[in-house]
């Protein structure tokens, strides 16, 4: 097995500028993306509720929630690591403003990463618009939870193109933000 190539992903300011860019224009396409589907669900017109002075009082359990909301997407990914290689050691830490999972020392095929990127995304953006469709939460919290959230996963979409620039067999380690694609031939 050879070392193909290694991305330091947080040592690349420029790419970190880059992410943090398209991560604000992602979060302006998702707030379009879930309120229209917020209408769809609810036949509310998400453009009529508005907000007061008073609604501030909601902003420290809205930024406790988001937090949690993180949390749970780096414990998906500490999750489907720990499915697709048993004897992986997950290990979470807070790093350059954002929490990580990272399993060192693992390695999976492509298939497996790119799971493992994409389903914090996929499941909590499920759990959002099931407890909404439920009246577990309201218009305006699904909407902005769910395109902060979706935004915030502008580092795993990353994540899962950069296999893709491999051809033929590889395998992917994921090592403290050092990204690491090995031949498995």
């Amino acid at each position: 097995m050879t070392l193909i190539k290694k991305y330091d992903l947080l040592g690349n300011k420029l790419l970190l500028f880059s992410l943090n860019l398209i991560s604000l224009l992602l979060f302006i396409l998702f707030l379009f993306l879930f309120t229209f589907l917020a209408t769809r669900i609810s036949e509310i017109n998400a453009f009529s509720f508005s907000l007061s002075a008073n609604d501030l009082i909601y902003l420290i359990p809205f930024l406790l929630t988001f937090f949690v909301i993180l949390s749970i997407h780096e414990l998906i990914h500490g999750l489907f690591s720990k499915l697709f290689n048993k004897e992986a050691i997950i290990k979470y830490g807070f790093k350059k403003g954002g929490l990580y999972a990272t399993a060192p020392g693992a390695r999976y095929s492509r298939s497996q990463f790119t799971w493992i990127c994409l389903a914090p995304f996929i499941l909590i953006s499920l759990l959002l618009t099931l407890l909404f469709s439920f009246n577990l939460i309201n218009l305006f919290s699904f909407i902005l939870l769910a395109s902060m959230h979706a935004a915030g996963c502008t580092g795993d979409f990353f994540f899962v193109l950069i296999p893709f620039k491999h051809p033929g067999k590889i395998l992917i380690e994921d090592s403290h933000n050092i990204l690491m694609i090995y031949s498995n031939k």
